[in-house]
C-alpha cells in the first residue's frame, strides 16, 4: 500500500497551528481526518521566500534579504533554513544528495555578471563562474549541468569541465536537465531556429527535431527518456517523448493540438496541454489542463479543482503535482493520483498556493499572500506519512505485512535494507515536523493511522481480519508515572482507533468499522490518531526513549495464520 496525506504548513513559529488538508492512499479511495502542525520554512525575520527544488528532504529555494535582492536559501528538517549570502542576487537550480547549484549575480569591470556556483556542506561553496561558468542550471549525483560561453556544459569536482559542444551549424547551447549521465537541453541556430537534444558520453549530442521543425527544447530527462516540446513557426507546440532505442513519439493533448512536458519520472510525463484548439503560446489560461502521459495508458487529463486552469510541474513515483485554479478563480496547489483523482492542498490561511517540486512523499512550493495590495509568495511544505508494513521481510515474498499496516507523519524517514521505511521511526524533541506537541519539550507525539487488511503488497492476500489483540503498550510493565500515563493515553488512542475503521468504498461513511472484516472489506484505515513518547522522564537525564506499538492479528479461514505486527517510535532529545 502507497499513502500519502497532505499537510500543509503555512505561518511563522510564533503562530503555529495544525491544519490537514488531506489523506489519500494507492488501493484507498476515501480521505481520512485529521489533523496536523503548519507553518512556512521560517525565513529569517519572517521574509519573502519561495521553493524551487527538494531532494532526500533537503529543501532550496530563494529568499529576499530586505532590500529586494534574493538569496539562496537551504533548509531541512534537522537545521532550518541557510542563506547562503553570495553576491548581490542568487538563484537556486536544483539539488542533489545535499549539492546545491545555481547562479548569483556580482559586479564585473564595468556591468553585473552572472556566475554559476556549487555549494555542498562538505566542500562548502563552489565558484563555477571563476572557472568560466555563466550558470549552473542542475545537477544529478555529483554532476553538475549549465552553460559556459554560449556553450553546454558537465561539471565534476574531480573531472572538471566538459563542453557538451552544439549540433552541426548551431551558434551555441544549453543543458535544461540531467539523469544518470544524460543530458537534456537544446541548440540554438542562426536566425532562431532551436532543436530539442540529448547528450550522453558515447553517444554525443543528439538532434531530436526532424525537418521543417523549427523551435522545440528537451525540458526534462529520467532513466533514459527524454521529454520536450516542438513545433514550426506558426504552429501547434507539441509535446514528445523519446528514447534511443524507440525514437520520438509525439504525445498528443487533451482535446486541442499544443502540449507541453515539463517532467518526467519512470516512464510518467507530466504537464499542461489544450482541451480546445487556441493560442497556446500566448497562455489563454481557460483550456488548458494538467496532463499524465504514459506509453500504456497515453494522455490523461488531470482536471482542474473546480476553475478553468491547471498544470502538473512535477512528478514522482506516480505522484503528480501542481497547481489549478478554483471555483473562485484562486489557485491552489494540488497532489494527484490515478487512485485519488486530483486533491486540494488547499491554502490554510494564505491566499493561494502553488506546487513546483516532489520527492520522497514531500511536496515544496509557495504560500501567496496579499500584503497591502501586493503578492508575497513564502516557501511552503507538504509532509507525506511512510507507511510501514506488518513486519520487515522482503515485501515481494511478505505473505502477512498486508494484515496491520501503519503510517506515520515524519519527513526523516529512515529506510530498512528493502528501500522501504523502517518499523523504527525517530523524531528529535520540538522538531515540528513529526512532533506534534514541539511546544512541550520532553515529549513527542507522533501521528499514526492504522489500516487493516491491506491490497497491495504483491505476496499478501487480503483473507479479512478475524480478531486483532493488543500487545502493546502495556502501561503496567513501567513505575514511572511520567511513561505509564504516556502508554495508558497510548493505548487508548491505540483501542479507539482499531474499533473506528472508515470503509474507503464509503468515504462519507464515517470511522464505524472494526474487526472482523470479511477479505472484501480492504483498506479499512483509522483517524490519525496520537501516540505519546516521552524522552525525559528523569530529571537531569536526557537521551532517547521508545514506545513500541503491537499487534497480533489472526485472518479468515481455518488455515490462515496469526500476524505480530510492529510499530517502535523513537523520540530523542533536542
Amino acid at each position: 500500500m502507497t499513502c500519502v496525506a497532505a499537510y500543509f504548513h503555512v505561518g511563522s513559529l510564533a503562530r503555529r497551528s495544525r491544519f490537514l488538508v488531506g489523506i489519500g492512499c494507492l488501493g484507498l479511495t476515501s480521505l481520512l481526518a485529521g489533523s496536523a502542525r503548519g507553518f512556512t520554512l521560517n525565513a529569517p525575520n519572517g521574509r519573502p521566500s519561495q521553493a524551487t527544488a527538494i531532494s532526500e528532504g533537503q529543501v532550496v529555494g530563494e529568499v529576499e534579504d530586505g532590500t529586494g535582492n534574493t538569496h539562496v536559501f537551504i533548509w531541512t528538517p534537522t537545521g532550518g533554513m541557510v542563506v547562503l549570502n553570495v553576491g548581490l542576487y542568487s538563484h537556486a537550480t536544483g539539488t542533489s544528495q545535499g549539492q546545491v547549484v545555481g547562479w548569483y549575480f556580482t559586479f564585473g569591470p564595468e556591468s553585473l555578471v552572472q556566475r554559476g556556483f556549487s555549494w555542498t556542506a562538505d566542500g562548502g561553496f563552489v565558484d563555477l563562474g571563476a572557472l568560466g561558468a555563466d550558470y549552473a542550471s542542475g545537477v544529478d549525483q555529483g554532476q553538475v549541468i549549465g552553460g559556459m560561453h554560449g556553450h553546454a556544459f558537465i561539471w565534476t569536482k574531480d573531472g572538471g569541465f566538459v563542453d557538451l559542444g552544439t549540433l552541426p551549424g548551431a551558434d551555441w547551447s544549453d543543458a535544461t536537465a540531467i539523469s544518470n549521465g544524460q543530458v537534456a537541453g537544446y541548440s540554438v541556430f542562426p536566425h532562431g531556429p532551436m532543436h530539442p537534444t540529448s547528450w550522453t558520453q558515447g553517444g554525443g549530442l543528439v538532434d531530436l527535431a526532424t525537418a521543417g521543425e523549427q523551435h522545440g527544447s528537451a525540458y526534462a530527462v529520467h532513466n533514459g527518456q527524454v521529454v520536450g516540446s516542438i513545433g514550426d513557426n506558426d504552429g501547434p507546440v507539441r509535446g514528445f517523448s523519446w528514447t534511443q532505442a524507440g525514437g520520438r513519439i509525439m504525445l498528443g493533448s487533451i482535446g486541442g493540438t499544443s502540449s507541453r512536458p515539463y517532467a518526467v519520472n519512470n516512464g510518467q510525463v507530466v504537464g499542461i496541454s489544450e482541451t480546445t484548439d487556441s493560442d497556446f503560446l500566448g497562455h489563454n489560461k481557460g483550456i488548458l489542463h494538467a496532463f499524465s502521459w504514459t506509453a500504456v495508458g497515453g494522455m490523461t487529463d488531470l482536471g482542474t479543482l473546480g476553475g478553468t486552469f491547471s498544470e502538473a510541474t512535477a512528478v514522482d513515483n506516480g505522484q503528480v503535482v501542481g497547481m489549478s485554479t478554483t471555483s473562485d478563480g484562486t489557485y491552489h496547489a494540488f497532489r494527484w493520483t490515478p487512485e485519488t483523482g486530483m486533491v486540494d492542498l488547499g491554502t490554510q490561511g494564505a491566499d493561494g498556493s502553488s506546487a513546483v517540486a516532489t520527492s520522497g512523499g514531500q511536496i515544496v512550493g509557495s504560500a501567496s499572500f496579499n500584503v497591502n495590495g501586493n503578492t508575497e509568495q513564502h516557501a511552503a511544505i507538504w509532509t507525506t506519512p511512510a507507511v510501514i508494513r506488518g513486519n520487515g521481510h522482503t515485501y515481494l515474498r511478505d505473505h502477512k505485512g498486508c494484515q496491520v499496516e501503519w503510517l506515520v507523519t515524519n519527513p526523516n524517514r529512515p529506510l530498512d535494507r528493502y528501500g522501504l521505511p523502517k518499523r523504527e521511526q525517530i523524531c528529535r524533541d520540538d522538531d515540528p515536523y513529526c512532533d506534534f506537541k514541539a511546544a512541550e519539550p520532553g515529549m513527542c507525539e507522533f501521528q499514526v493511522t492504522l489500516c487493516l487488511n491491506g491490497s497491495s503488497l504483491p505476496a499478501c492476500t487480503p483473507l479479512g481480519i478475524a480478531t486483532v489483540d493488543i500487545l502493546s503498550p502495556r502501561p503496567s510493565q513501567t513505575r514511572n508515572p511520567i511513561l505509564q500515563a504516556a502508554l495508558a493515553r497510548d493505548l487508548t488512542a491505540l483501542q479507539g482507533a482499531l474499533t473506528h475503521l472508515s470503509d474507503p468504498s464509503n468515504p462519507t461513511g464515517g470511522y464505524s468499522f472494526a474487526p472482523p472484516l470479511v477479505p472484501s472489506q480492504q483498506d479499512f484505515c483509522s483517524a490519525p490518531f496520537f501516540v505519546d513518547v516521552p524522552v525525559d522522564i528523569r530529571p537531569g537525564r536526557t537521551g532517547k526513549r521508545s514506545v513500541s506499538l503491537a499487534m497480533r492479528s489472526t485472518p479468515s479461514g481455518t488455515a490462515a495464520r496469526s500476524a505480530v505486527s510492529k510499530l517502535k517510535l523513537t523520540c530523542k532529545s533536542s
